[in-house]
């Protein structure tokens, strides 16, 4: 979290919450002044879930909903065909550095790489 995710999500003016741990279940939240950017995952699991939470919606519903709170899998239907090549390969090399030790820290790496690219795409748009 604090090197995938934390330094580009600070230039996008989110500030990292503190890491709330339940068990085996980690989920770290992200706060910028419209939205909160939720990442959870188990260790040992090659599942991340990642969604992006409106932060004036007060009610559980939005959560379903994914127009309102979209999930990482959504935000690359939308915007990935906007990437160029250039950026991909911009995107790939600002995380070639890392050496994921195991396959929640590449699937970690991989979401990451992703949502510097589409993510500033949807704020842009959604502002």
């Amino acid at each position: 979290m604090e090197t995938s995710f934390k330094p580009f999500l600070a230039d996008l003016g989110f500030s990292f919450a503190p890491l709330a741990v339940n068990g085996r279940q980690y989920r770290a939240s992200f706060i910028a002044r419209a939205h909160t950017l939720i990442i959870s995952f188990e260790v040992g699991s090659e599942c991340l879930d990642i969604m992006l939470v409106n932060n004036d919606d007060s009610g559980l519903a939005a959560i379903d909903n994914h127009e309102r709170t979209p999930r990482l899998q959504d935000l690359n239907i939308r915007y990935m065909g906007k990437v160029s090549e250039k950026e991909k390969v911009l995107g790939k090399s600002s995380t070639s550095y890392f050496r994921p030790d195991d396959p929640t820290e590449r699937l970690m790496i991989k979401c990451a790489r992703d949502l510097r690219l589409v993510l500033p795409r949807y704020l842009r748009s959604h502002s």
